[in-house]
């Protein structure tokens, strides 16, 4: 082994290069497992980590950054493709750019471990990319789509059983109770945790990402989703046409359980029995060093921006308050949010008769600005449950009930843009694609327990609805 200071210098720089580089989605990264919603990510994370120090001591990182790099171009292009990521500009969101830092760091590996372990560590390699945190990401692209093809499979289902009147649009207005069917109900979320699983399943096989794994998984995710399609069909038939909604809401959850285990212990099996290919051990050949490679990563770090990448919309004129509302001065938080994303955002407080609280208008372009208000209320220190749509004045709104020092009351928000309102954050985003008009996120927290139907809350929401038509 040809070990000298000059190599170890010279891997340090290559590792510095990458770093520079992806110094800004590994921040992201980092600061998102600690976010709220991303606690699994956290602990599979760190188990990973744990996994991966018990399986490479010091002495043996310190060895190989003693030698020049492996000759691997695959290895060297993946580190060029996960650096060029994050220059471009067209699809300008976080888990993109940590996708590109994934790809780029298991080539990063690829330049110190021999080809055959490399490839073997494929299954835990994709295991890590998935582990960022994307589930507002994968709900925005995949869940409101998971919906319509999951309704529209159930009302199919139902129409060979001769239920017609049950339509796919009918399935998604029953929004509420026991049919609600949002993200874990699309199938989404169930389908990355059906993934996570499977790839430690081959970890534990000691199996690679082949052919068999990828047809295996495409049977895994029909299989989930004809689960969740039969899931679904059968709360609606039991809410909805055996008049049973309490035992609809009571099979509500197990059926999911039940199902997804179903579905896992499946694709485990035949996994299990793919035929053994054993992957060649090849020979560890050193290349020269790839200075090249080390220019290339300085220079599109340099170009990047790093380490700093901004996500900024285009400006929109601040939301007015209706009259009646004093206005609240912004946070300096509140303030460099709205800089970054583009967004405009107001916060006034009301009072009508007995009736008190708070309202908060986000107005923007992109819904990179538009967070859920369940997530902004509990970063506040207040509870969120029992969140569910209903109909206010013939529109929908969610609803729900909050809890915090001050005593128990009640949330509500919904989106809108000129006569277009919905109460669904992912189709307020897919009814904005392609168009540049602005949104508006309206967010009240009433301070007091009241009902919807409440004629002064009412009223308040509807003179909210008014500011975009007017």
């Amino acid at each position: 082994m040809n070990v000298s200071r000059p190599n170890l210098l010279a891997n340090l720089g290559l590792i510095g290069g990458w770093l520079w580089v992806h110094g800004a989605s590994v921040g992201w990264l980092i600061a998102s497992l600690g976010r709220p919603g991303s606690e699994l990510n956290a602990v599979l994370a760190l188990g990973l980590l744990w996994l991966l120090s018990r399986r490479v001591g010091f002495r043996q990182v310190y060895g190989r950054l003693c030698v020049a790099p492996e000759s691997n171009p695959l290895a060297a292009a993946l580190v060029l493709v996960g650096a060029l990521g994050v220059l471009q500009s067209t699809v300008a969101l976080w888990p993109f750019y940590a996708l590109s830092t994934g790809v780029g760091g298991y080539g990063l590996l690829g330049l110190y471990l021999s080809p055959g372990v490399w490839r073997r560590a494929r299954p835990i390699a994709v295991l890590a990319i998935l582990l960022m945190p994307m589930a507002e990401y994968l709900d925005v692209y995949l869940g409101f789509p998971a919906r319509r093809l999951t309704a529209g499979l159930v009302s199919s289902l139902l129409g060979a059983l001769d239920i017609s009147h049950i339509s796919a649009g009918f399935v998604l207005q029953l929004e509420g109770g026991a049919a609600y069917v949002d993200l874990p109900c699309a199938g989404v979320r169930s389908l990355w945790t059906g993934t996570v699983f499977l790839l430690a399943a081959a970890v534990l096989e000691k199996r690679t990402v082949d052919a068999w794994f990828l047809g295996t998984g495409l049977l895994f995710s029909l299989l989930l989703l004809a689960a969740n399609t039969a899931r679904v069909a059968v709360i609606v038939l039991l809410a909805f046409v055996a008049d049973q909604p309490l035992l609809a809401e009571v099979l509500h959850a197990p059926m999911g359980v039940i199902g997804f285990a179903g579905c896992c212990a499946l694709a485990w099996g035949v996994l299990s029995i793919a035929p053994q290919v054993e992957i060649p051990r090849c020979r560890s050949r050193r290349g020269r060093w790839p200075w090249g490679l080390v220019g290339a990563l300085l220079v599109i770090g340099n170009l990047s921006g790093s380490p700093e990448i901004s996500v900024v919309g285009e400006e929109v004129s601040a939301p007015a308050l209706p009259e009646g509302l004093d206005p609240i001065p912004l946070t300096e938080a509140e303030r460099a949010f709205a800089r970054q994303r583009g967004g405009a955002i107001a916060k006034g407080r009301f009072r009508r008769g007995d009736l008190t609280g708070t309202v908060v208008l986000v107005r923007s372009r992109s819904w990179l600005a538009q967070h859920l208000p369940r997530h902004c209320l509990r970063s506040a220190g207040v509870d969120v449950s029992g969140e569910a749509p209903v109909m206010v004045d013939g529109d929908p709104v969610r609803w729900a009930e909050t809890t915090s020092s001050v005593g128990v009351g009640r949330a509500a928000w919904w989106f809108q843009s000129g006569d277009s309102r919905t109460d669904d954050h992912t189709e307020r985003i897919w009814m904005g694609m392609g168009e540049d008009r602005p949104w508006t996120m309206v967010s009240i927290l009433f301070d007091q327990p009241l009902q919807p139907d409440n004629p002064e809350a009412t009223s308040i929401i509807v003179q909210l609805r008014a500011l975009e038509s007017s």
